[in-house]
């Protein structure tokens, strides 16, 4: 039977990422097995409610229904994020493999970042004799910025609390840590060590720009060896730590824990210094030069991808937030993916929880701030380029429709969608490890799907509160039925289409309230009031296929189209016969309802307007009003 093996990372560190599930899929290759990959993009400068809401995601599998678990305890820093994983692996009893950090459960595989750093500064004394470092950390809490400043402070025990400054793997904090230091006016140090390649960059260029030379005047060097370090010039000396490496470690552990075969609880895997330009090692100047062009050959490429992927999520951006109601998002996204799914791979599934749309309608109703719904919106799913839909999909699924019957292995990657902690949903791709380190690809797309559901949600509250606002403008307070406001908007509409010969057949009935004023005067206004609605409420029941107006105090229009035009001399009766026998029974005065009506219909050959509607009604009705008074003390 398949396996399933859930791996949980953040990705910000998307090149390591990128090793280590080339690394873990080789792993699996020769097993039957399915990756699920739980990935985020938090960052310890963002603020903390974003930072729940993507790290919301690691809590989205039910992982009893795992085989395995590798925790990538490098990439995720964030409070008790780890520890909570790796407790939810403990209470499924699912083989476990952490990365990096050691666990409190299950197995411990880590790169030997202590032998790695010990190489590094064992060539800095050794070869250039550097004497005094500067340590630019990642954060306080960080056991891998840890560790390599454990073995600085061995090998270098000059260095003090002073020399260190924690970035929180901030690239602007690591330029800061320059600009400081140089302001301060120390005596710069022998060499500016960094936590890793990218902190390494900012450095050296910040030192550039304020005219000091890396290395003739200061050596730099990073850790992580990331492609960036191998044609950024000066080229970065840094030190890998083979994630690809140690992912397929963590893949083999994985299967013979699977299997019952005795695993080292702790495993080290190794690191290799790669010795460069940085450190003043030009002898390596070759290979760079080598690298550099590589790198030149691709760049223009690489934009125009860049670029073409932009105006895919720009035009994703309109397409979804063209839609006023919830409803139009399926269509948008069914048209959007058609034609747009090359990245995709003909594989995406986005979910919404039920009270995504809910929420927007009932301020009593909240999104989650943490977890997810055990049942979701499955607004759109593409397997393998056939589009479905489930509105009832069952969360603990994970990925809808799918019908593999084949024994290829497959890896699923999960992203949260979020507004800050609240939880709006998560999306999935399959098969596309290859776009986890591509010009960020994925980084962007999570960043801008987030944005579309938020502004689509914004959306469908402005449209909500507009609407109501209009219904509120457009409706008469005292009988409910729409006013003059509305009535005004529906005539314009009409004289529109009238101009534009488009008018269907129409008619118009204009209503006036008998005896309205000798039942203010003889019982007063509260009973008046009580008269006019009961007068609305026979129109409307008559006339229950058309909208009503109140246009005056004691004055109705309502305009009859379809059904109601072509019944409206039977429904004129009707009316009339409703007001005799009213007249007829033991009821008081002020629910005898009465009311004089007269009716017109729309001339295309000579009407220009509604106005000329309205008066031919408007006459009739007088002419019926007068045919009341011969009857009774009609006012």
């Amino acid at each position: 039977m398949k396996k399933k093996v859930a791996v949980f990372a953040a990705g910000w560190g998307t090149e390591i990422l990128d090793q280590l599930m080339k690394g873990i899929y080789r792993g699996f290759a020769d097993a039957s097995a399915d990756i699920y990959l739980f990935l985020s993009f938090p960052l310890l400068t963002d603020e903390l409610s974003s930072i729940k809401g993507e790290v919301n995601i690691f809590s989205l599998p039910h992982l009893e229904d795992f085989d395995g678990a590798i925790i990538f305890g490098n990439s995720i820093d964030f409070g008790d994020t780890f520890q909570e994983i790796n407790r939810s692996c403990k209470e499924a009893g699912i083989p476990t493999v952490s990365l990096g950090r050691k666990p409190e459960y299950g197995h411990h595989l880590t790169p030997d970042n202590k032998a790695g750093m010990e190489l590094l500064c064992d060539h800095l004394k050794s070869k250039h004799n550097v004497g005094r470092v500067y340590y630019v950390a990642g954060s306080a809490n960080n056991p891998d910025s840890n560790v390599r400043l454990e073995v600085i402070r061995d090998a270098f025990q000059n260095l003090t609390e002073s020399d260190i400054f924690y970035t929180n793997w901030d690239l602007g904090a690591a330029s800061d840590s320059v600009t400081q230091y140089l302001k301060s006016g120390r005596e710069l140090p022998d060499a500016f060590m960094c936590a890793n390649d990218g902190i390494a960059i900012f450095v050296a260029e910040t030192f550039l720009n304020n005219g000091i030379k890396v290395p003739e005047d200061i050596v730099v060097t990073g850790f992580d060896d990331t492609y960036s370090s191998s044609v950024f010039d000066p080229t970065l000396t840094s030190v890998s730590q083979d994630f690809t490496n140690a992912g397929y470690k963590a893949s083999r552990m994985i299967l013979d824990l699977c299997d019952g075969k005795e695993v080292a609880k702790e495993t080290l895997s190794d690191c290799i210094l790669r010795v460069r330009e940085s450190c003043g090692c030009t002898e390596y100047s070759s290979e760079a030069d080598a690298a550099r062009r590589d790198i030149g050959h691709k760049i223009f490429i690489e934009r125009l991808i860049a670029n073409n992927f932009d105006s895919k999520l720009n035009y994703l951006d309109a397409k979804l937030l063209s839609g006023m109601e919830f409803i139009d998002i399926y269509s948008s996204l069914s048209e959007f993916y058609g034609q747009n799914s090359g990245f995709e791979k003909g594989n995406m599934h986005i979910l919404l929880e039920q009270d995504y749309e809910n929420s927007v309608y009932d301020e009593s109703i909240e999104l989650r701030d943490s977890g997810y719904s055990d049942h979701m919106f499955d607004i759109f799913s593409m397997n393998d380029g056939k589009i479905s839909f489930d509105p009832n999909f069952e969360t603990r699924k994970l990925v809808p429709h799918i019908e593999d019957s084949s024994q290829e292995n497959h890896v699923y990657i999960f992203c949260p969608l979020h507004d800050g902690e609240r939880a709006m949903g998560y999306y999935v791709f399959r098969d596309i490890i290859d776009e986890i380190d591509k010009n960020n690809n994925l980084v962007r797309y999570e960043q801008r799907l987030n944005s579309i559901f938020i502004k689509y949600r914004k959306n469908l509250l402005a449209n909500y509160l507009n609407n109501k606002l209009k219904i509120i403008n457009e409706t008469d307070p005292m009988t409910g039925v729409k006013n003059r406001t509305a009535y005004d908007a529906a005539v314009s509409k009409e004289n529109s289409n009238i101009f534009n010969k488009t008018a269907e057949d129409f008619a118009l009935v204009i209503f006036d309230i008998n005896n309205l004023k000798s039942i203010n005067d003889e019982f007063g206004h509260e009973y008046g009031d009580e008269y006019i609605i009961g007068s609305c409420k026979l129109l409307c029941h008559v006339f229950k296929h058309s909208p009503v107006f109140r246009i005056g105090g004691d004055e109705f229009v309502s305009i009859l189209k379809g059904e109601d035009f072509e019944e409206k001399n039977s429904l004129l009766i009707e009316l009339n016969d409703l007001i005799n026998e009213m007249s007829k029974k033991d009821l008081p005065a002020w629910q005898k309802v009465s009311v004089a009506f007269g009716l017109s219909c729309f001339d295309p050959e000579n009407d220009t307007s509604i106005s000329d509607v309205f008066k031919r009604a408007d006459t009739i009705m007088y002419e019926n009003k007068k045919e009341f008074k011969g009857k009774a003390d009609i006012r």
